[in-house]
C-alpha cells in the first residue's frame, strides 16, 4: 500500500498539488526528507502558497461578481438590440 496519496499528477492554474501522508514513517524514510525541520519548512512553505492562492483567487471571485450586474444589463441590451434588428 502506498504511504503518500494525491488528488492527480499535475498542476491546475499553477496551484501546486497537495499530498495526502496516510503514513508518517514510511514518508519520513523518504530520501528527500532529510530531517524534520527540512519536511516541516517544506509544508509550511506550501501552506503559505495555498494560502495566498487562496487570497487571490477571493479577491478575483469578488471583483467578478461585482462586475456580474453591468454583465447582466450589458447582455440585456444586447438581447433586445438583436430582437429589435432581427424583425
Amino acid at each position: 500500500m502506498a504511504s503518500i496519496t494525491s488528488g492527480g499528477d499535475s498542476e491546475h492554474l499553477g496551484i501546486p498539488k497537495a499530498v495526502f501522508v496516510e503514513d508518517v514513517d514510511s514518508f519520513m524514510q523518504q530520501p528527500e526528507n532529510d530531517s524534520v525541520d527540512t519536511v516541516i519548512k517544506r509544508l509550511d512553505d506550501l501552506n503559505s502558497k495555498y494560502r495566498f492562492m487562496e487570497m487571490n483567487l477571493l479577491q478575483k471571485k469578488k471583483r467578478l461578481r461585482g462586475k456580474l450586474p453591468d454583465i447582466q444589463i450589458c447582455l440585456g441590451k444586447l438581447c433586445i438590440s438583436f430582437l429589435y434588428f432581427s424583425t
